[in-house]
């Protein structure tokens, strides 16, 4: 599968490789059957988006955050209007998001990603995998899979980029609603904030701002139905009224008022070193670390 777009990395070639390995499970030894893969990429020279994001030492300047906000949301676009179909990307997050010499994101890293029929809406898995802190909560808690997961990822990324917060890895957070009532409460709920942080942007680019700031806190709601497609969020940030952008209420961090009881009860394992988070039920035998491939 050939996919090209400016704003996608380019895959120049792979290589993968089939054995067989014995693990020990329940005091018992197993043949397993392990794949690995080599994905051959584009280089990038200036590398991905949170060794700038985090960096103290470098002052990025808002027309530059805009071309990259916008540059990610078109490269989304592209693989969720796929004329065969979606590509949900699965984990789209600050190590994802590479850029060129021009400052040009490209979205990479599709380890994870899933290829949806021209039909298909959802599918669900029992084996989750992703980085804290992206994982859209039905996802994390049902294991949910549709274009709306990689709309709140991707909400969290412009949050960020925008406001230059960072969102903190926490085991107990592992969705972010922490951090987005943080975020609501600090610049949404206060113009003094934007002001400090860009005090020398004309209006138009203050309206650029909050373009982004309603983007990325409607793409990060709890209920998935309320978030918007990148179609509406293309649209919004070419200047256009989009109907579902018009209210952004103010967002609440509490899962269990989203969830109904009646959802599989899931074991949860923080893998913190890597900052990734597998989920599997009781009974399922969980994934090998090093694969990250998903049920």
């Amino acid at each position: 599968m050939a996919i090209r777009h400016e704003n996608i990395v380019e895959l120049v070639g792979f290589c993968h490789e089939e054995r067989s390995d014995v693990m020990s499970h329940n005091r018992r030894y197993v043949i397993v059957d392990i794949k690995d893969y080599l994905l051959c990429y584009e280089y990038l020279p200036k590398g991905s988006l949170d060794r700038h994001l985090y960096a103290k030492t470098l002052v990025i300047d808002w027309d530059t955050r805009w071309k990259i906000i916008t540059g990610i949301c078109h490269g989304l676009h592209f693989l969720h209007q796929r004329p065969e179909g979606p590509l949900i990307h699965m984990n789209l997050e600050p190590s994802s998001i590479w850029f060129d010499d021009n400052w040009v994101p490209k979205i990479a890293n599709f380890g994870l990603s899933r290829i949806f029929g021209q039909e298909q809406t959802r599918m669900h898995t029992i084996n989750v995998v992703g980085r804290i802190g992206y994982m859209a909560p039905e996802y994390l808690y049902r294991g949910e899979i549709s274009t709306r997961s990689d709309i709140y990822s991707l909400g969290m990324i412009i949050i960020q980029i925008t406001t230059g917060e960072i969102n903190d890895l926490n085991s107990e957070d592992i969705s972010g609603r922490k951090f987005i009532e943080k975020v609501h409460k600090n610049w949404w709920s206060s113009e003094d904030t934007v002001t400090s942080k860009y005090p020398s942007l004309d209006e138009y680019r203050i309206q650029q701002l909050k373009s982004c700031m309603i983007i990325g806190l409607k793409c990060v709601e709890a209920d998935r139905n309320k978030r918007p497609s990148m179609v509406d969020i293309v649209n919004k940030l070419n200047g256009k009224q989009v109907k579902i952008f018009d209210e952004v209420r103010k967002l609440g961090i509490s899962s269990h008022q989203f969830f109904p009881q009646r959802f599989f009860l899931f074991t949860v394992i923080l893998c913190m070193c890597e900052d990734f988070c597998f989920v599997t039920e009781d009974w399922q035998v969980k994934p090998n670390r090093n694969s990250l491939s998903t049920g």
